[in-house]
């Protein structure tokens, strides 16, 4: 194994399990194993936040990670079945790609110890229905979308939270196995608010660089926009998709577009510059296709405050009615930057979405997130809790 592919283990070394069978013994619901996706990644960005989360809390928590690649996936199979730690698996759904096979086997071994013992909970930030293939960035074939509705099928008796109505819907209909907790991607609810609508006036458009995001769609919009904000892009290419030559091909076009537009790259930033410059913002951007499942770049927004422009998608939509301050518009240039340019001149609509987004942070914050996810550890008889009817009102 290389070095540099090899799966980080981080935390107090692992207990041992019991050598008189997995059925009989019982599990920690405050010893947590948290099997995580690699770093810089979203949903790896993610796992780090609700390690913070944890150790904050007082809980003992273990940590370990996938690789790109998905080597090491069969250690960390006999890990997570050999625990008598709670295990919460925050793993992206990914049966396609070079990891594609290790991750449905990675996914085998969750359902497969949810079979055999309890105390086993998923983190599922999407599902194969909720992806559409040709603006995935992938090449989704008959084999990969089964193999991809196989995993979660697996997953039928473990415990699983859901982070939007698509994917709790699609779990009810198309799985018959309704999530235990549906929540937004919660956000931070201490970072410090800015002055609204101050200059250097900034949209800013967070998260790496995929075809579903249409970020192509910019320098149109920009120019619909003028010279009432600076644009940045925050994030850089997608860690798998970069493999793909024609991606490479793509994103290094996508790039040359944003220089030749005026349009700003930051590039991956450390967690401390990229919630400084969303802090500094003034208005987000996200200019999406489609939604593949929870949004955190929009959480990252919510977090800081920011008023957010965004085509009318359905996770929007859900995300508006639970009270976010979200500008819907039509997914054209035109109406996009319209929308931008609305909040940049009409100082009372900016402050009421504003305000918005201040009492979302609040109610989809991290602590309360981390509160409902320990009851539902904690949650030890088969079949689903009941979902909060405000988690699901759309």
């Amino acid at each position: 194994m290389k070095r540099s592919e090899a799966p980080a283990r981080r935390g107090i070394p692992r207990v041992r399990p019991r050598r008189d069978g997995i059925q009989d013994r019982s599990y920690s619901s405050s010893s947590f194993l948290l099997l995580n996706n690699y770093q810089q990644t979203g949903i790896g960005d993610f796992g780090q936040a609700l390690v913070r989360q944890f150790t904050n809390s007082g809980a003992d928590v273990e940590l370990i990670e996938t690789s790109p690649s998905g080597r090491g996936v069969a250690r960390q199979v006999a890990l997570v079945i050999g625990t008598t730690r709670t295990v919460v698996a925050n793993v992206g759904l990914t049966t396609w790609g070079p990891s594609g096979p290790a991750n449905f086997l990675g996914f085998a071994g969750l359902g497969l110890r949810a079979s055999l013992t309890r105390g086993t909970v998923v983190l599922l930030h999407t599902v194969i229905e909720a992806i559409d293939p040709a603006s995935s960035g992938y090449r989704l074939g008959r084999v990969q979308r089964l193999g991809a509705h196989l995993a979660v099928e697996m997953l039928a008796k473990s415990r699983v939270v859901a982070f939007s109505k698509v994917i709790s819907d699609s779990l009810k209909q198309e799985y018959g196995h309704p999530p235990d907790l549906v929540f937004p991607i919660p956000c931070n609810d201490d970072v410090p608010v800015s002055p609204s609508q101050v200059a250097p006036r900034i949209v800013v458009i967070p998260g790496y660089i995929s075809p579903y995001k249409n970020i192509s769609l910019l320098p149109e919009l920009k120019e619909a926009v003028g010279a009432a904000a600076r644009f940045i892009v925050v994030g850089g290419p997608h860690r798998v998709l970069e493999g793909s030559a024609a991606y490479r091909a793509r994103f290094e076009s996508i790039q040359s577009a944003l220089r030749s537009a005026g349009i700003e790259q930051s590039g991956y930033l450390p967690e401390a510059e990229f919630t400084e410059l969303i802090r500094t913002a003034t208005v987000g951007l996200l200019p999406y296709l489609t939604t593949q499942g929870g949004s955190a770049a929009f959480s990252r927004l919510a977090s800081a405050g920011k008023p957010v422009v965004a085509p009318s998608l359905p996770e929007f939509n859900w995300l508006k009615q639970l009270g976010a301050g979200l500008l819907l518009t039509d997914p054209s240039p035109d109406s996009l930057g319209a929308g931008v340019l609305q909040l940049l001149n009409n100082p009372d609509l900016y402050k009421e979405l504003q305000s918005k987004q201040l009492k979302f942070r609040t109610r989809y914050s991290w602590s309360n997130f981390t509160t409902e996810l320990f009851s539902v550890c904690r949650t030890n008889s088969g079949g689903a809790t009941p979902i909060p009817s405000e988690r699901l009102r759309c």
